[in-house]
């Protein structure tokens, strides 16, 4: 019973198996191996042939390697016609019947074992690696049978003295060139192999290295995304009540109206800069939609400059020049303000609190816009006319490791409570769905150049102005039913309205919206309601509204960017869309143009 166990474990053992070789691989080997055999072969035919006619040499030496080059050129056409596997046996082969002929008419004295090792070599190239282990036997195998057979006197050798010594010279010198000529030509296909191993390992730890990127931005947009309603809930709330505190100064005689007016501000500036960094983590993973426009970026770094001027310290000069004509391209303004305006932000921090202690502070921000041609060629892959955006600074630079990293999400070489590395990331993203790429050139205390390529547009020359004008709250009589969750949202709309003259009624979940609405569904002008609520789903309330009354105008609200309900809503007859977090005036605002249509 032991013994039949035995067995059958013996028959389970998975014995190793060569596995073919790869086809075209092996016929592209085949084909390069017969033009390099038939070209090193061709000027020895020629030297044998001289030899012959001297009486150096039998004519039966002539003649092998005249019928070894004519194999090789047949092995050339079988193996264009795909017969790989049958040409690769032709140069072993050919060889190994010569070394064997050599023996039999020379003895073990002639230099048929150089031939020998070059027939194993070949087979090592062209065939399989069992193969090879056979060529090894059959070449020992008859080297020594035709050695016992010449000791014996079952052979004897057919060659004079003066024969022996030319023809082995010839053979010789033929065998060791063409050993060293085939040694060279393998370790070039080896080192080319190695080469090429390298680069696909390269180009898969680049690949490996892009997933995780992507994943990456993956998990920072579905945090981002899942955060963003909530904290511009609370912007909301945080900045409509700054507006209506605003509204409410504005009315009384108090002193230092300055100072309030002036924290008032930053407060909400200090708002906005948080709204700025969720869409700068939405547009960092591709969650953020970007409106392109035609765009002239002489314009847009007209407007960085002067904010520079205005904030950077005195110790830091700036220089700027622009082409006479104007520099379009298909972008969105505001967020390329916003990031050139980084890009020159940190160049100014690299001059100053980035230096070390006791070093003096400043140097020279340059920004230089010029347009250039860009080849496919070029290490980029991308080729047409760019737009480009030199912004360089005499700050400490940067080695080649931190070059490598500062395009990544979170990565800053500030202090930490100076930077929250999203600036470059945002830009590097946000600059290639545009179509445009950005180079880096910086060395350790000699500063650094961030050259911005964007594609140039050459269609009409628009450009949408914008209205940066401060907007104040607009007046109007109607009635408003708003419907929203949060309660600091809720009061501060219900008093922003009231404020503009608006009958406002308020419900802080969807089921009490709708009894609100079906008491008082003949005087509600207007309804502003929250996408995202409990209970009941702002879009499941905007089809009872509308099931209700037709006609009645709803806007839509959403903590979430670029929320994908409410073009489903629009569609059905929806009013309009505000983002939150909005300001007072913005609320009033939109609430005015909706009931004016």
């Amino acid at each position: 019973m032991n013994l039949k166990k035995h067995i059958h474990r013996f028959k389970s053992i998975s014995l190793p198996v060569y596995a073919d070789p790869d086809p075209a691989q092996m016929e592209y080997l085949t084909r390069m191996t017969m033009l390099f055999l038939l070209a090193g072969s061709t000027p020895f035919v020629l030297l044998a042939f001289a030899a012959w006619l001297c009486g150096f040499i039998p004519a039966d030496t002539l003649l092998i390697l005249l019928a070894v080059s004519g194999l090789f050129l047949a092995g050339i056409l079988l193996t264009r016609k795909g017969y790989w596997q049958l040409s690769s046996l032709i140069p072993p082969a050919v060889l190994f019947a010569t070394a064997v002929y050599g023996n039999y008419v020379g003895g073990i004295d002639a230099p048929a074992m150089l031939i020998y090792v070059l027939a194993i070599i070949l087979v090592a190239m062209l065939r399989r690696e069992r193969d090879m282990f056979i060529a090894i036997v059959l070449s020992l195998a008859a080297f020594i049978a035709m050695g016992l057979a010449h000791r014996y006197g079952f052979i004897t050798d057919a060659r004079s003295g003066h024969d022996h010594f030319w023809n082995r010279i010839i053979v010789a010198c033929t065998s060791i060139t063409g050993i060293s000529l085939l040694v060279r030509f393998l370790i070039k296909q080896f080192r080319n192999a190695l080469e090429k191993a390298r680069q696909e390992l390269d180009e898969k730890e680049r690949m490996q290295m892009q997933l995780l990127h992507a994943q990456k931005m993956e998990a920072i947009g579905t945090l981002t995304s899942g955060l963003a309603h909530d904290f511009n809930n609370i912007l909301s709330g945080i900045m409509g009540s700054l507006s209506l505190l605003d509204i409410l100064l504005s009315k009384e005689n108090i002193q230092q109206r300055e100072k309030t007016d002036r924290y008032i501000n930053m407060a909400v500036e200090s708002s906005r800069r948080a709204s700025d960094m969720i869409k700068q983590l939405l547009l960092l993973s591709r969650r953020q939609e970007i409106a392109l426009n035609p765009v002239d970026i002489n314009l847009c770094m007209e407007h960085v400059i002067e904010i520079c001027r205005n904030s950077f310290p005195k110790s830091v000069l700036i220089h700027a020049s622009y082409p006479d004509q104007p520099a379009m391209v298909m972008t969105d303004d505001i967020l390329t303000e916003q990031i050139l305006l980084n890009f020159c932000v940190n160049a100014s921090h690299a001059m100053t609190i980035m230096r070390e202690r006791g070093a003096k502070e400043g140097g020279i921000l340059d920004v230089r816009i010029t347009r250039e041609e860009r080849t496919s060629r070029e290490n980029t892959g991308l080729a047409g006319s760019f737009i480009r955006i030199d912004i360089s600074d005499t700050g400490v630079g940067m080695d080649g490791d931190t070059q490598k990293r500062i395009f990544e999400p979170f990565f800053t070489m500030k202090k930490k409570e100076s930077g929250t590395g999203l600036g470059l990331s945002t830009a590097y993203g946000f600059i290639g769905r545009v179509g445009g790429f950005i180079e880096i050139r910086s060395e350790i205390s000699r500063g650094s150049v961030f050259s911005i390529f964007l594609p140039e547009y050459s269609g009409e020359l628009t450009q949408t102005k914008r209205d940066n004008s401060k907007k104040a709250m607009l007046k109007g009589n109607a009635t408003l039913l708003l419907i929203d969750d949060e309660k600091a949202i809720l009061g501060v709309a219900e008093d922003t309205l009231v404020q503009c003259g608006y009958n406002v009624l308020t419900a802080q979940d969807g089921i009490k919206g709708l009894a609100l609405f079906g008491q008082n569904m003949q005087t509600i002008d207007l309804v502003l309601l929250d996408i995202s609520m409990p209970y009941m789903s702002g879009l499941e309330v905007f089809d009872r509204i509308k099931e209700m009354n037709s006609s009645v105008k709803v806007l839509l609200s959403s903590g979430y960017p670029d929320d994908e309900r409410v073009a489903g809503a629009m569609a059905g007859g929806a009013s309009g869309f505000i983002q939150k977090p909005y300001t007072a005036s913005e609320l009033s605002r939109r609430i005015h143009q909706i009931l004016n249509q």
